[in-house]
C-alpha cells in the first residue's frame, strides 16, 4: 500500500456560515499539516494499521518508542477501537478550558 501527500482545501460558504474565532489562526501551514497527521494516525490505529500509523511518527517519537514489531504488539492489545470525536486546535482547547493561548507558551 502506498501512501502519498494529497492537498487539502476547504471553502466556506460566506452566505451561511461566517467564522467568529476569538484568536487569529496559525498562519505556518505546518500546524495544519500537524492535525492531519494526527488524524491519519488514529484512523490507522482504528483500522488495524499499526504499521501505517507506526510510521507516521517523527524522529524524536521513533526514538523514544518501542521497534516497530512492539509497538504492533502493543497497539493490537490497546486500540480495539478508535473514534476521533473531535480535533482542536490548540487555541480553540486552552480558550474552552479558562486559559488564553499565552498561558501556555512553551519556553
Amino acid at each position: 500500500m502506498i501512501w502519498t501527500k494529497r492537498q487539502v482545501t476547504d471553502t466556506w460558504n460566506t452566505k451561511t456560515a461566517t467564522p467568529i474565532l476569538p484568536t487569529p489562526l496559525p498562519v505556518d501551514i505546518g500546524y495544519y499539516e500537524g492535525i492531519i497527521v494526527i488524524t491519519q494516525f488514529y484512523t490507522f490505529l482504528g483500522h488495524g494499521l499499526y504499521e501505517e500509523a507506526y510510521q507516521l511518527l517523527g524522529s524524536l517519537a521513533r526514538q523514544h518508542a518501542p521497534s516497530l514489531n512492539e509497538f504492533v504488539y502493543t497497539a493490537k492489545m490497546w486500540y480495539k477501537k478508535v473514534d476521533i470525536i473531535t480535533i482542536q486546535p490548540f487555541y480553540v482547547y486552552a480558550e474552552k478550558h479558562g486559559g488564553g493561548v499565552k498561558q501556555y507558551r512553551i519556553r
